[in-house]
């Protein structure tokens, strides 16, 4: 790699190496340096380290010049402009903060109020993550960054600095990380430009969420990475939704729910949402998918519709003890009952059409673990296999103050049994082309469907556990291929 350092302030500072060329910001502009056009744009970095980074001052037309010649320049002339003009980039803080909160248990103090960044390093190791992270985003030689006080991380103002304007004392420092990142022991990363800009809807609150805020992050960053800046929303920001080429939803959907409106919301502005409001409405109703399940020939365990006036005595004999009881719109094991006699199953039901004028009864069927088969777009991107909680029978146990899930197996789709995969594919497609969990029980005789989730769970550790980063690559890109569209 070969560099050209451009400054017009003691250029005597900069390190004499081989494959450094120091030249002033008149000799940039006219294009009169040593290191011509033969040099390939891949292997040749501008480092714009000039006086004045102002809006059409020499600083900013040797960027923009160097982005019009092709050439690999730092800062490049878009992140001029946004740091320049702060509203352009307070969707960006916004999101560094959420990601740089979880990178620090304490809160920042007084003395840690203002701190340097020089190509990506501080003199202050305990800004080494944040100070990476920053310049990832704002690839500048220097920057300044202001931290506001409370009881989390918050970046207030990030300000690009001159060679000027270093604190003398950190000249020192900034000479070697010069001399470092022109050694390339820094990793440099293309900027992708953004193209679209999507929502995740997820409320902190939800015990259970689809998704956990770590796992968005991760979402976040390899959005970026794709051209696609995302922002979390809460249910306060459905105002905000027309802002955005596309909605995630990652928090639990429920009909009459602020989930289900964001969903119609986004299909009324025409923009691709997953899920969308006819998959909420399917699969958040055991009633409807039972007898959907029923009418296309999909194995389930034997299950009955209970109204207020059907007797229960006939129960016993149609599916025996236990038994399996559950409300139409229960999620993550809420609402889910296993009944071992009969006075169990008079005190439950009588509790449960206090909330709905139907339950569901079901064989109890008994398994290790429950298949849950991730698609999207009626194709599998992802297999678990989660196995009870701990002396549970089911995956989630929920106690007085948590709740307690088995372990989990990621599975690879090639390993997945033909016959589990066929039904999870076919029982999809009866819901439509969104993102769908089918939970699947397999015995040594029948392989039998459960139910299928609209937002299904997908977490870090867990469900990507087989594909890594490539899972959330997936589903962005099913994204962008709508969007597109």
């Amino acid at each position: 790699m070969k560099y050209i350092v451009i400054t017009d302030h003691k250029p005597e500072l900069i390190p004499k190496k081989s494959n450094i060329e120091v030249v002033s910001s008149q000799q940039y502009i006219e294009n009169n340096y040593n290191i011509r056009k033969k040099q390939h744009s891949n292997l040749l970095q501008i480092i714009n380290l000039t006086n004045d980074y102002d809006y059409l001052k020499k600083g900013y037309y040797c960027s923009l010049l160097g982005n019009a010649r092709g050439e690999n320049v730092i800062p490049s002339a878009d992140i001029i402009i946004d740091l320049n003009w702060k509203a352009l980039y307070k969707y960006t803080i916004r999101n560094l903060n959420k990601i740089i909160d979880k990178l620090y248990k304490a809160p920042p103090d007084e003395e840690n109020k203002i701190h340097y960044i020089y190509f990506g390093k501080s003199k202050n190791k305990l800004f080494k993550k944040m100070s990476k992270l920053i310049f990832e985003r704002f690839k500048c030689p220097i920057l300044k960054v202001e931290l506001a006080f409370g009881e989390i991380w918050k970046v207030k103002e990030i300000e690009t600095l001159t060679i000027k304007e270093i604190p003398q004392e950190d000249m020192p420092f900034f000479i070697e990380s010069l001399d470092k990142y022109t050694k390339g022991l820094y990793k440099d990363t293309k900027k992708i430009a953004i193209k679209y800009r999507m929502a995740i809807l997820q409320d902190p609150a939800d015990p259970t969420p689809a998704s956990s805020l770590k796992t968005i992050n991760k979402i976040t960053t390899i959005g970026a990475s794709m051209g696609i800046d995302i922002d979390v929303l809460s249910r306060k920001d459905l105002s905000k939704l027309s802002e955005y080429d596309a909605l995630f939803i990652r928090e639990t959907t429920y009909i009459n729910h602020h989930t289900y409106k964001f969903a119609q919301k986004a299909r009324e502005l025409n923009i691709p949402v997953i899920d969308d409001p006819e998959s909420i409405i399917k699969c958040t109703n055991k009633v409807y998918l039972g007898d959907l399940f029923k009418s296309n020939n999909i194995p389930t365990p034997k299950t009955i519709n209970l109204c207020k006036k059907t007797g229960l005595r006939s129960l016993k004999n149609q599916l025996g003890f236990p038994l399996v009881l559950k409300t139409p719109d229960g999620s993550f094991g809420r609402g889910v009952f296993k009944i071992k006699d009969s006075n169990e199953l008079k005190t439950i039901t009588n509790k449960l059409f206090n909330d709905s004028e139907i339950i569901i009864a079901q064989e109890f069927v008994k398994t290790d673990f429950d298949w849950r088969i991730g698609i999207l777009n009626n194709m599998p991107i992802y297999a678990c296999k989660y196995y009870m909680a701990s002396k549970h029978w089911q995956i989630i146990k929920t106690c007085a103050k948590k709740s307690v899930c088995g372990k989990s197996e990621g599975v690879k789709i090639k390993d997945i049994p033909q016959e589990v995969l066929e039904v999870a594919i076919q029982t999809s497609r009866l819901i439509g082309d969104g993102l769908y969990g089918v939970d699947i029980k397999q015995t040594e005789n029948e392989v039998l469907v459960i139910e299928i989730n609209d937002n299904p769970s997908i977490d870090n550790g867990v469900e990507d556990i087989i594909l890594k980063d490539d899972l959330y690559r997936i589903i962005l890109g099913e994204f962008l291929r709508r969007i597109e569209e």
